[in-house]
């Protein structure tokens, strides 16, 4: 069973091998995670030119891994293997499509409603589940959610100043949340922003200190 992590690329060298046309969103997903992103591939490749993408217009070789947080590879064989036993030896994460059992980790199905990732595997196991799953919960989880979870992010300095009680916080985010879903679902972004500004501001953060002492 593989762990299922999320990365932050800020600043990270991440580099790319090979001409495959699956590499072109990942180099996109990198250049909007602020990573600094190399791709080495020549200039025949199907690639447009993109901007924070950082273009060596020639094959990969040996030494080009290097100070790479992460890679991707999308060479045949035997290249891939090479490519693969220099990422193992310099310790670099790396996914290259002619070896995933070799990878040390595997692209997930992505469902995007920014700020909200959802990401799904199988670990391989069935590609047919991920993609019925995938098109579940894409019709179940809509754009209101990534909407919602942005409201939330955008009034982080008043949740804070009026909620410093964790567990409080969280009692009182939680059931915002659906309301909150709701209101940007049927169409009034402006009033979701309202409601959750009205409900975070009011509640009295020396109340919370006094529940919270009554808790414990």
């Amino acid at each position: 069973m593989d762990y299922m992590a999320l990365l932050r690329l800020e600043n990270r060298l991440c580099i790319a091998a090979g001409e495959e046309s699956w590499l072109a969103p990942e180099l996109s997903r990198w250049v909007e995670a602020g990573a600094r992103v190399r791709l080495f591939a020549s200039p025949e490749a199907p690639f447009g030119t993109q901007e924070g993408v950082e273009w060596i217009r020639r094959p990969y070789r040996s030494g080009d891994l290097q100070g790479a947080f992460l890679a991707l590879c999308a060479l045949p064989l035997p290249q891939a293997a090479d490519f693969c036993a220099e990422a193992e030896e310099a310790h670099v994460l790396f996914y290259a499509s002619a070896l995933t059992q070799r990878s040390s980790f595997i692209l997930p199905r992505r469902i995007e409603r920014s700020p909200l990732l959802i990401a799904l595997s199988t670990s391989g196991f069935s590609e047919e589940v991920e993609e019925l799953a995938a098109s579940e919960i894409a019709q179940r989880i809509g754009p209101e959610y990534g909407e919602a979870a942005a409201i939330l992010g955008e009034l982080q300095p008043l949740i804070e100043a009026h909620l410093p009680d964790r567990t409080f916080r969280t009692q009182v985010l939680s059931s915002l949340a659906g309301d909150l879903v709701e209101a940007v679902h049927v169409g009034v972004p402006d009033h979701a922003r309202a409601l959750a500004r009205n409900t975070i501001s009011s509640y009295d953060p020396a109340l919370q200190k006094t529940w919270g002492e009554e808790r414990s």
